[in-house]
């Protein structure tokens, strides 16, 4: 197996994009957005974002998202601002309630994509109602399957 290490928070490997640790940080690694969870939500998803794109994929690819999250009171604003960057087909998605492991940071994300043109579809059971959070049930990539968790 070859792994391709474009930065210290991304491997690729068998197929896939692994972000890790995703953290609410200012391009000179100072935390952003404050105190703030909706801002903190939208600073990792954009970085995500950022490094996706220089790894060949994008948000429209990521298959599987664990969110780390401080405090459960913070649920409710941060699938909000979670919601507004995957309006159709979200990935999968855990939240854990656990210390994101930065002063003042609120939130972190780890995620696993897919590079552009790989396989990546929604299973999503014709009897089961859509998720009202944002995230899909199941996400299928080749022989692998995503679930999300609870």
């Amino acid at each position: 197996m070859v792994l391709q290490m474009p930065s210290k928070d991304v491997v690729t490997a068998g197929g896939f994009i692994y972000l890790s640790n995703t953290l609410p940080q200012d391009d000179r690694g100072a935390l952003a957005g404050g105190g703030d969870i909706a801002a903190q939500t939208r600073r990792v998803i954009e970085r995500a974002r950022d490094t996706l794109s220089a790894s060949s994929s994008s948000l429209d690819r990521v298959a599987a998202v664990t969110v780390y999250l401080k405090s459960a009171s913070d649920f409710a604003v941060m699938n909000d601002a979670y919601r507004a960057f995957w309006p159709k087909d979200p990935p999968t998605r855990t939240t854990i309630i656990a210390d994101v492991g930065m002063p003042g940071a609120l939130v972190s994300m780890s995620m696993i994509a897919v590079p552009a043109g790989a396989q990546r579809v929604v299973i999503h059971p014709a009897a089961w109602k859509a998720s009202p959070n944002p995230y899909s049930y199941a996400i299928k990539s080749g022989d692998t399957l995503f679930l999300s968790g609870r």
